[in-house]
């Protein structure tokens, strides 16, 4: 599993995509179909506009970034697709934008969030 978020930083007062990173450093996870798992994302100074959290799962490992220099060519490549028009892109737009990015066969799973 891999988790993707169009958040907002602070540096550029944007949103931007960021990866999370789980607890050994890597930026995908294997987990067993019982398995539960926290994916946690500091949006304490966030104003109140919709992010995004898209989670990629996929039945081969191999399928999703397994390292840091994988995890930035998929950052890259999201930062290439062109985002949705409109001043609150469309959740299942950006699904599909990182769909582009990632292999066939990878399921991925939009939820948007809005800091309050």
């Amino acid at each position: 599993m891999l988790a993707v978020f169009r958040a907002w930083h602070q540096d550029c007062q944007c949103l931007a995509w960021q990866l999370h990173v789980w607890e050994d450093g890597r930026p995908s996870v294997e987990l067993l179909p019982q398995d539960i798992c926290d994916i946690m994302i500091d949006v304490t100074d966030a104003p109140p506009v919709e992010q995004l959290l898209l989670v990629a799962i996929a039945r081969d490992p191999e399928d999703l970034p397994r390292n840091s220099a994988q995890a930035g060519d998929l950052l890259d490549c999201l930062n290439a697709v062109i985002p949705p028009s409109g001043p609150n892109g469309h959740v299942a737009a950006y699904a599909s934008a990182v769909r582009l990015c990632l292999p066939e066969g990878v399921t991925v799973v939009p939820q948007s969030f809005v800091v309050e």
